[in-house]
């Protein structure tokens, strides 16, 4: 796995067919925030947390069944690699 920078021409033209699949569980992550049930109001923070935990859940389950992505995990981050 390569570790250079790249232009970001060169990181849209890579990216562009896999925007789709990679914003789609943000998107439903937001969905299910908004249907989430809380009795109390929650602090900007623990809702990114919340979002954070439903889009990252649904990233491993959807986003390594797509040819030319992966994912990995390090220092408690989802991390989503495309095959260049």
């Amino acid at each position: 796995m390569s570790t250079s920078v790249i232009s970001k021409e060169r990181a849209a033209v890579i990216l562009e067919p896999y925007l789709d699949a990679i914003g789609c569980p943000l998107w439903r992550a937001w969905d299910l925030w908004k249907l989430t049930p809380l009795p109390i109001h929650v602090a900007a923070r623990s809702r990114a947390n919340i979002v954070y935990d439903y889009a990252a859940e649904d990233a491993r389950r959807t986003l390594p069944a797509i040819a030319g992505l992966s994912i990995n995990e390090a220092r408690g981050f989802v991390i989503v690699c495309v095959e260049d």
